[in-house]
């Protein structure tokens, strides 16, 4: 299924689902993130908990170990917003953008738990393939009915990471959300193949909840 031009909300009808699997979300709070030194699209990104802050994957927003400076989010209507890096985290693949105002009414939400029930996933992600040029992306949400996950031991405690095939997913889709049968947010993906067997890896989103919930957060931790 194809997000793209003027759709504002959608009812996620991910290919190969159980009768199950739906859920809506604001397709506003979807993004793809765009490097205006370089001139192109460089991951995806979500808006999260707050409408002006977007999360995405921390090697998408970095070049040679430095966060990228002149960056944009492009939304499924209207301009692109600029976007200054607001956190980086320090050992995981997850970072925060800021924008210059709200990219949508409703954001993204977090799941009830870590890892979802036996009806699956979706990712989304964006997709080059289909995208058009100027101002018109185009997204791919993927039904994937099973997935793995590994348990990474870090110094500030356990990284969750889900390992799962996701036949539609394109260079782009670092950033993207994988969201479970309620369309809340598990993971981010970190991992998006470029080549061969379409395996995708994500990290767990829970490790940001508490900085986008602390009331005194203003986009520059």
């Amino acid at each position: 299924m194809f997000i793209k031009g003027l759709l504002e909300r959608f009812s996620a009808w991910p290919q190969r689902r159980p009768p199950e699997f739906r859920f809506t979300i604001d397709a506003r709070a979807l993004v793809s993130v765009f490097d205006r030194q370089e001139g192109r699209t460089i991951g995806t990104g979500f808006a999260f908990l707050r409408s002006d802050s977007v999360v995405t994957a921390k090697h998408v927003i970095e070049r040679e170990g430095s966060e990228r400076r002149q960056l944009s989010l492009q939304r499924m209507k209207g301009e692109p917003l600029p976007a200054v890096v607001a956190y980086r985290h320090p050992l995981l693949d997850l970072a925060v953008l800021k924008a210059e105002t709200n990219i949508c009414s409703t954001p993204l939400f977090p799941a009830h738990h870590r890892h979802v029930d036996d009806r699956g996933i979706a990712v989304v992600g964006y997709r080059p393939s289909r995208s058009q040029p100027g101002h018109q992306i185009a997204l791919q949400v993927d039904h994937v009915p099973a997935f793995d996950v590994q348990i990474r031991s870090r110094t500030s405690g356990d990284e969750y990471v889900m390992e799962f095939t996701s036949p539609q997913s394109e260079p782009g889709g670092s950033g993207g959300p994988v969201l479970g049968p309620g369309g809340g947010v598990v993971a981010v993906v970190i991992e998006s193949p470029l080549n061969g067997p379409r395996i995708v890896r994500a990290t767990s989103v829970f490790p940001l909840l508490d900085l986008l919930r602390f009331p005194q957060y203003d986009g520059t931790a």
